[in-house]
């Protein structure tokens, strides 16, 4: 163990030197990074033990509305307590399922209850395929839903967290390093770039989460037309960021790429999936 805390002394006595203020500003970014780690991860663990809680009190709710249709088919001398369990589901339903609600009467026909028992029956199944549980997961055979079960129990919680605390401190050190460049800047020249690289660097994060969810969510058309898009997105932003001091007048060709992006984007996205 000393021989650990020893080796990481002496690196750090060689990347910083005896440069004190250097240190104390690595270990406060440090610092900024863990507290930001825990208090996303703990965030993050609150509320997917939050949204697994309502999801089965939902099942458990439409379950028990299920019963209650099959029980009103039988015997239609009890619609006040169907009533109750509708309305008490009601704000889980899907807009097309809960207009039918307002359809349940003493003497409604049974081939409606059917049917709307039927679609309550699907409506079921897709919450029932989110619910990414342990139990949801035992018998499961599908290598890729298994890793996918895996990846959103044990890899997000810890790298999602790590992720969006050094992004916020990338922000920080953006925010600073804009103004440190305003202060130094000698020229309107200089300023209007360093402006436009502020305003890329705004619009191509946004855009860049869009494009990984639509990723995730399967939304991408899948056309090479598509990806070329995507790798040219990335690679020039990247590009952009890496050598805007050397060439600033790479943020207005970025720029003027981004807008052109309003025109590409509705064309690579599939709404309709």
């Amino acid at each position: 163990m000393n021989e650990i805390v020893s080796t990481i002394i002496d690196e750090l006595k060689q990347l910083f030197g005896n440069n004190t203020i250097n240190l104390l500003v690595f270990f406060a970014f440090l610092f900024l990074v863990i507290w930001l780690y825990k208090e996303f991860r703990n965030k993050m663990v609150e509320d997917e033990r939050v949204r697994k809680e309502k999801i089965n009190t939902i099942l458990v709710e439409l379950t028990d509305l299920e019963f209650e249709l099959d029980e009103f088919i039988r015997n239609k001398s009890n619609f006040e307590k169907l009533k109750e369990k509708l309305i008490k589901v009601y704000p889980h339903l899907s807009y097309q399922l809960s207009e039918k609600v307002n359809k349940f009467t003493p003497d409604v026909e049974e081939a409606f209850i059917k049917e709307f028992k039927k679609e309550l029956n699907v409506e079921k199944g897709l919450i029932k395929l989110n619910q990414n549980d342990e139990i949801s997961h035992i018998n499961e055979r599908s290598l890729m839903k298994l890793w996918e079960y895996h990846y959103k129990t044990k890899f997000e919680p810890i790298v999602n967290p790590l992720i969006l605390a050094i992004f916020s401190v990338l922000f920080v050190v953006i925010i600073l390093m804009v103004w440190l460049g305003y202060t130094q800047a000698d020229s309107n020249a200089k300023k209007y770039f360093l402006t436009q690289e502020i305003a890329n660097i705004i619009i191509f994060i946004p855009f860049a989460l869009g494009f990984l969810d639509s990723i995730k969510n399967k939304k991408l058309v899948k056309k090479w037309s598509s990806y070329i898009y995507l790798i040219s997105f990335f690679t020039i932003s990247i590009l952009s960021f890496m050598f805007f001091e050397k060439v600033p007048f790479l943020s207005t060709l970025v720029g003027l790429f981004y807008l052109l992006s309003i025109y590409f984007i509705p064309k690579i996205i599939d709404k309709n999936n």
